[in-house]
């Protein structure tokens, strides 16, 4: 249920013109039943790479569309993973 919903906040992105999607789930040793932002396989399953992490979290980004946005090129966020 999860990937479906992921999956359509992508769609209906890409239709609304969005260049990224970008999703920022908890890194966690263990599962955590309230995990509401998912996991990083989830992102990683629907498309998306890892472009930085900050802490505990992982900032996960899709490109859907053209790589500019009102003529700003768009750059990964925070620190760059390596």
């Amino acid at each position: 249920m999860a990937t479906a919903l992921l999956e359509r906040v992508v769609s209906d992105a890409k239709a609304d013109g969005y260049a990224v999607v970008e999703g920022y789930p908890r890194l966690r040793d263990s599962r955590f039943a309230f995990d509401f932002n998912g996991p990083v396989r989830l992102y990683e399953k629907c498309g998306f790479v890892r472009v930085a992490q900050q802490g505990k979290v992982a900032i996960m980004r899709k490109e859907i569309g053209d790589k500019s946005f009102s003529g700003l090129t768009i750059e990964p966020s925070m620190e760059k993973v390596v």
